[in-house]
């Protein structure tokens, strides 16, 4: 599978919001279990609502107790909790939590799958692999560094990371990973097929509908540090194995290590109040009647982080649920971690990523990709501990609209079928991460056109007058009536055009050659002009699009018979579908049925039919959109629920 580039994630993760709401979508039912086929470090977290935000009145208290009487520190724990002013409540649908925030372990599948273009956390080389690092030829480099005031051994590592040694730091193997920034983490989850909680997801997995000022309780109490392995030093020198943290770091929902390990990355973007303008200019309004030199330092760009860390036992305002830490995505911290989140539909968080990551669908007009009727199928391949080592998926997601318009003179009289022969219809995105035999694509993201079979009325038109005047015309003669026409022509002033059949071959790419030798017979194929693309014509058809290629041009690549039925408008609306099964050389298939709206409030309905290139392997589990929620696809094939 394709991953996030570094540079394609900084320049649109701001239209990547999308994914904040990547649950709230879904309208799975309930899972009490983790279902087959998934990691087991994913838990299920029930629909709920949560409650977010406090009053100026109870900031103030909490500021008061936690600084004992230090006015600098009483400003300075108000200040930090400025952007919780104001209360609000929300929904959150039913969704998968990790149990554990991601280990080195974990994202060293990861860093070893992509070597040279993910990079590795910068400890694995400071304390992984020391005899490197203090090197005196290292030294020496990085004492030359011009970092502009910053950590010489940061930016060093920042800009040499492709050619340093590197090894996890030996005991940390299961240590929560640090160093990762906001679109590492990001990076991450949509490699492993999911994403990284909202803020508002990761409070209610830490406590649930009913609101807590902190994880263990209301009131802060200080005998909580030693269960939470932060009152020895050497608790306090790192992070800890997840897990080993006690129970009181437990949410209701089994997911542990929620406070005291270390900072978590949520999705949000932006450090700014969480509350409406008004609520939050209310309290904020009676904040500064006490403390009136308290001002905000908003953060528009900034990501946020969540759960304080291992040293947050000398400042535990930071192990509140509420507070909020933010920074830049690039930045990395040796306190900063992240666990990931998955939506219930399969694949459709990697779906999201890709599409508003990867794919360009900027010549969709004013139609768009429908994300939240998205089908698809996943599976993982783990280890023994449940350990991430590949995430396959198959994911459809029909487009808005057919794009046939009764205003555009050139559809005017012209059917759907007959539109679609002049010029393929876009009614899709296809994302695979594994190779297809049919159609034979590579690993990618592509655009789904349909074609109806035949040729286009207006080309077999062309090369019927065409054939008959080539035939009766000698060349000689030809050029004789030519001329004759052109003087026509001046002599008489404005004369209408005659019937231009070689300007309609020539765009179907029909040569006049072709025309003179074949003319009198059936046209069998005929020649996409994106890409010089051949396709037969005797059966409808989707065709396929590349999508960002690196050439910087879109080409159609391949076909694939479309079954029966396709291009039937109904009334209504059925929602997309897919179904698996296995053809006869025991390859697994999807049939993807799917519906595609059109100008007269009807759909256009089509079906497809993917086949994996790969011979199945009984030991595969795939889980299947329309399943129950608890099912996966049983590894013998067999078909699924509707997705209705």
């Amino acid at each position: 599978m394709t991953i996030l580039p570094p540079r394609a994630v900084r320049a649109v993760t701001c239209s990547f919001a999308i994914l904040a709401v990547g649950a709230i979508a879904q309208k799975a039912a309930v899972v009490e279990s983790t279902p087959s086929g998934l990691p087991s470090i994913l838990l299920p977290v029930p629909a709920g609502t949560v409650s977010m935000g406090v009053q100026a009145k109870q900031l103030t208290d909490i500021a008061k107790t936690l600084s004992r009487g230090n006015q600098p520190v009483e400003e300075r724990i108000i200040r930090q909790c400025l952007s919780e002013l104001g209360e609000t409540t929300g929904k959150v649908e039913p969704f998968f939590l990790a149990k554990y925030p991601v280990t080195n372990t974990q994202y060293k599948v990861f860093v070893e799958k992509f070597k040279g273009t993910v990079r590795f956390p910068y400890h694995w080389w400071a304390d992984g692999r020391k005899d490197d690092f203090t090197s005196k030829e290292r030294v020496e480099a990085i004492a030359k560094v011009d970092a502009g005031g910053l950590d010489k051994k940061i930016a060093y590592w920042e800009r040499n990371w492709k050619t340093l040694p590197w090894a996890i730091p030996e005991g940390e193997e299961n240590n929560p990973v640090t160093y990762v920034s906001w679109e590492d983490a990001l990076r991450y989850a949509a490699w492993a097929g999911m994403r990284l909680p909202t803020e508002a997801e990761w409070t209610y997995a830490a406590v649930g509908a009913k609101p807590k000022q902190f994880v263990m309780g209301d009131d802060w109490d200080s005998k909580w540090l030693e269960p939470l392995r932060m009152k020895n030093l050497k608790d306090t020198r790192g992070t800890k194995p997840v897990g080993s943290v006690s129970q009181v770091a437990t949410g209701p929902f089994g997911h542990d290590d929620m406070v005291g390990n270390v900072w978590e990355w949520v999705f949000d973007i932006g450090y700014k109040p969480r509350a409406s303008q008004r609520d939050f200019e209310k309290e904020m309004a009676r904040i500064q009647k006490q403390y009136p030199n308290v001002t905000p330092d908003w953060k528009e760009d900034h990501r946020l982080f969540k759960g304080g860390c291992y040293i947050s036992g000398g400042n535990p305002v930071e192990l509140r649920v509420g507070v909020r830490g933010h920074g830049v995505m690039e930045e990395t911290h040796p306190v900063i971690g992240f666990r990931v989140a998955k939506s219930f539909e399969p694949a459709r968080d990697m779906t999201k990523a890709v599409i508003k990551i990867q794919y360009d669908y900027g010549f969709f007009g004013n139609r768009e990709p429908l994300v939240d009727d998205q089908v698809g199928a996943e599976r993982y391949d783990l280890d023994d501990k449940g350990t991430i080592l590949d995430y396959h998926a198959v994911s459809f997601v029909p487009v808005s609209d057919i794009g046939i318009s009764a205003k555009n003179p050139e559809m005017k009289g012209k059917d759907l079928d007959e539109i679609s022969r002049e010029s393929p219809l876009l009614v899709g995105t296809l994302i695979t991460t594994d190779k297809l035999r049919e159609p034979a694509l590579e690993p990618g993201n592509y655009s789904v056109y349909f074609r109806a079979k035949g040729a286009p009325e207006e080309l077999k038109r062309a090369i019927q007058i065409g054939f008959r005047e080539m035939k009766v015309a000698k060349p000689d003669d030809k050029k004789k009536e030519d001329k004759k026409k052109a003087a026509d022509k001046g002599d008489k002033g404005d004369k209408k055009d005659e019937y231009d059949w070689r300007k309609v071959c020539q765009k179907y790419g029909v040569s006049d050659e072709w025309v003179a030798k074949n003319g009198s017979g059936k046209l069998e194929k005929l020649e996409l002009k994106d890409g010089a693309y051949e396709i037969p014509l005797d059966s409808d058809l989707f065709v396929f699009k590349n999508n960002r290629d690196p050439s910087g041009t879109d080409r159609f690549l391949a076909h694939t018979a479309a079954g029966e039925g396709n291009g039937a408008a109904r009334g209504g609306y059925k929602k997309a579908s897919i179904d698996k099964k296995q053809d006869t050389t025991g390859r697994d298939t999807f049939r993807v049925d799917f519906g595609v709206g059109t100008e007269a409030r009807k759909h256009v309905m089509f079906n497809m039919t993917l086949t994996l290139d790969a011979p199945h392997n009984a030991s595969e589990v795939w889980r299947v959109s329309g399943a129950p929620a608890n099912a996966s696809s049983t590894p013998g094939g067999g078909g699924t629920g509707s997705g209705k």
